[in-house]
């Protein structure tokens, strides 16, 4: 639901495929591009877990959810937003690890401090051809068949005011995020800080709950598929992502209730800048549809909250709207 900058027509777009030979521990605008691509190119490539390990299970020595990228795209400019399409997310390797401990913030202290009785690495063996998993960690759990939703739990562009951010953490550039909903299909939309926007993607995850309360995910590494296109002179204030079934609006925050805030508030302001609803409308269909995701608590600087909203119930409700409103605020060419 936003509008792509106009394309040069007599640019063909482009397949790259992209074998990484280093990897990136932060979101960053300062290092120097692993490929340069153009609006409507894709790219296939792949990541590592979040501890350092390939498809083929070496290690790499790279740790703390290390990233593959910067990519260059020509033509981004600050106050531009990329879109990227996720193409593909594919597991490439039939082993993943986990954590059969919890997070401190996702329990309470007493709990937390019973789980560490027990909690180690373990691991669980995916199927690729039925996208499941098993696991031999206990005899109950041997019978549990596991279906898996491939995502990225890093993904996004590098942060603003010349600010380098760690793997680990998350901001309105993306990051750290740990959402279980941007699976294959989805189109992320990210503010762009610096020229060439600098995306990076990792941390591949074959499934996770809702808030990563284990702190992690079952980890691996992944091959995937991405297309970019740029949508010119439309500020965001955080980054949103659609799928065939939501749009969703993001918020980081520390504690809980600011990412909700700021969550909401994207949403608010996608509603009105770019469907055309008021504010007082924005905040009823909000009210009576909107839902609200806890993506990670695990984040030492920042919780992720999502607001998503119905594709289908918004677009029929935007059918209704004068077409100029539609897509308001993402006007400006180049």
């Amino acid at each position: 639901m936003h509008q792509l900058v106009p394309r040069n027509r007599s640019y063909r777009r482009r397949t790259h495929r992209f074998r990484p030979e280093s990897y990136s521990l932060t979101f960053s605008g300062s290092l120097e591009p692993v490929l340069r691509i153009r609006p409507g190119d894709s790219v296939e490539a792949t990541s590592i877990d979040s501890s350092g390990f390939d498809e083929a299970g070496v290690d790499t020595g790279f740790r703390y959810n290390a990233l593959t990228g910067p990519f260059h795209v020509e033509g981004a400019m600050p106050g531009d937003v990329l879109a990227v399409r996720l193409d593909r997310i594919r597991l490439n390797r039939p082993e993943g690890l986990a954590y059969s401990g919890i997070s401190e913030r996702a329990y309470t202290p007493a709990e937390y401090a019973r789980s560490l009785e027990r909690a180690r690495l373990y691991h669980w063996k995916l199927d690729l051809g039925s996208l499941t998993a098993t696991t031999t960690l206990s005899e109950r759990l041997k019978r549990v068949r596991l279906p898996l939703r491939p995502f990225l739990g890093c993904i996004g562009v590098a942060p603003s005011n010349g600010e380098s951010v760690s793997a680990l953490y998350a901001g309105p550039f993306g990051g750290n995020i740990d959402y279980n909903r941007l699976v294959e299909g989805t189109t992320l939309y990210f503010p762009v800080s610096v020229e060439g926007a600098h995306f990076y993607f990792g941390d591949g995850h074959a499934t996770q709950g809702d808030g990563e309360s284990s702190g992690g995910a079952i980890e691996t590494s992944m091959a995937v598929r991405f297309s970019v296109e740029i949508i010119p002179g439309l500020a965001l204030p955080g980054f949103r992502a659609e799928s065939r079934e939501f749009y969703m609006a993001a918020g980081v925050g520390q504690p809980l209730d600011e990412a909700y805030q700021r969550a909401t508030a994207n949403m608010v302001d996608w509603l009105t800048t770019v469907f055309g609803f008021d504010r007082h409308e924005a905040y009823v269909l909000i009210g009576v549809n909107g839902r609200i995701d806890v993506a990670n608590t695990v984040n030492g600087r920042g919780n992720t909250v999502v607001c998503k909203l119905d594709r289908r119930f918004l677009d029929a409700l935007s059918r209704g709207l004068p077409a100029s409103k539609t897509h308001a605020g993402s006007r400006r060419s180049r």
